[in-house]
């Protein structure tokens, strides 16, 4: 969906919210595609990717992992209901920080 919009939350955190997808289905789906970060490949292979790049990836990568972890142990607390809230919470403050830099209002 990402690919339609350039955005890949919001449109599917509302998806997810409006078929009332179950929490961990949700979680497993974004988990395979943050982790996996199949677009590396097809950077590296276009020269997009450099050695330069690599140690911010790795960065990004342990940060994702951390949050990763941290997000399964605050799941195995949060029931569907509490889950769909913080969706919507979620999809509001990407709506604010999608308009905000689309306002010029962010430092880039």
């Amino acid at each position: 969906m990402a690919g339609m919009t350039g955005m890949g939350g919001p449109p599917l955190m509302m998806l997810y919210e409006k078929l009332q997808v179950k929490k961990d289905t949700v979680r497993g789906c974004n988990a395979v595609l943050s982790v996996l970060q199949f677009r590396v490949i097809a950077y590296a292979l276009t020269g997009s990717f450099t050695r330069d790049d690599l140690a911010l990836y790795v960065a990004v990568s342990v940060a994702g992992l951390v949050g990763l972890c941290l997000g399964s142990h605050l799941a195995s607390r949060m029931d569907q209901a509490t889950f769909s809230k913080v969706m919507v919470a979620l999809m509001l403050l990407c709506c604010v920080l999608l308009f905000a830099s689309s306002a010029g209002l962010t430092g880039s």
